[in-house]
């Protein structure tokens, strides 16, 4: 891993305390490109009540939106691999969620 990576990938951990420290959910991203941070984002699944609204989803979302443009940023994220029983609970007739 490039000192680079390590750097954004630290920036990632340290918006994802920052996060749980405010009652947040701990997940951050970082969107980089050359070199530089041009967005980030903490996970917004509570505070729009949208399941979708991933860390990962919302910094490419608010950053394509603001500058009206899609080009090849690396993209550092923490987050926690989940499956849909975790996000949504269990089937109504008692099975988890399944893909």
């Amino acid at each position: 891993m490039a000192a680079s990576d390590e750097q954004f990938l630290r920036l990632a951990i340290d918006l994802a305390r920052q996060a749980r420290q405010r009652g947040v959910e701990p997940f951050a991203a970082v969107l980089v490109l050359d070199d530089v941070v041009v967005h980030q984002a903490l996970e917004g699944r509570i505070e729009t009540s949208d399941p979708t609204f991933h860390a990962e989803l919302r910094v490419m979302s608010e950053y394509c939106r603001l500058t009206k443009r899609l080009s090849t940023e690396r993209l550092y994220a923490l987050c926690k691999h989940r499956t849909l029983s975790d996000v949504f609970g269990r089937h109504p007739l008692g099975a988890p969620f399944t893909l």
